[in-house]
């Protein structure tokens, strides 16, 4: 609500919103007539002028049958705490070259385990997820947002797609190992 005080135009693109927390599902009808229906209603909602749409869908689901220009369309995709669409937004985002932000919570370790990092180890907790997401492209950027709790957030401003892609330094550990010996 307050992107649109500001002005802008925002779609929020939550499963669940309006409805409270569920589980994950990338369905929200009980047969094929209903899905059908609520993607033409979010398809006539996202091609209105209205300050604030809100598709009740994942985001994979806008992109592929509701809105599939939403992302290359939009000024930046911003998560907030958006439990299991995490990766989903900054992948989004990087594939498409849009600003965004998102500030993680949860890994989810049991639900995606696939997930590795460039080691190779496993990605269980908040700490490793933030990594693993930021292994995505060097140039996005990480701070933390003035209030309690999981506030570190991952982001990429437009100008960053401009930066040449390098990884950070690798710390070099040498006079620390021939300090310790």
């Amino acid at each position: 609500s307050a992107l649109v005080a500001l002005g802008h135009r925002v779609a929020l693109v939550d499963p669940c919103a309006l409805a409270g927390r569920a589980l994950y599902s990338d369905t929200f009808g009980t047969d094929s007539t209903d899905a059908a229906a609520a993607a033409a209603a979010a398809a006539a909602a996202a091609a209105s002028n209205e300050p604030l749409v809100i598709l009740r869908h994942t985001l994979e689901h806008v992109m592929e049958h509701v809105w599939p220009s939403c992302v290359a369309d939009c000024a930046a995709i911003v998560g907030l705490h958006p439990d299991e669409p995490t990766e989903a937004i900054v992948q989004a985002a990087l594939a498409h070259g849009r600003p965004f932000a998102v500030v993680p919570c949860c890994a989810f370790g049991r639900l995606f385990q696939p997930r590795k990092m460039a080691s190779g180890g496993g990605v269980r907790k908040q700490s490793a997820f933030v990594a693993y997401l930021q292994e995505k492209d060097p140039r996005i950027r990480r701070t933390r947002l003035p209030f309690a709790g999981k506030s570190e957030v991952l982001f990429m401003a437009a100008d960053d797609y401009l930066r040449p892609r390098q990884p950070a330094p690798r710390p070099n550990y040498t006079p620390c190992s021939l300090a310790a010996k």
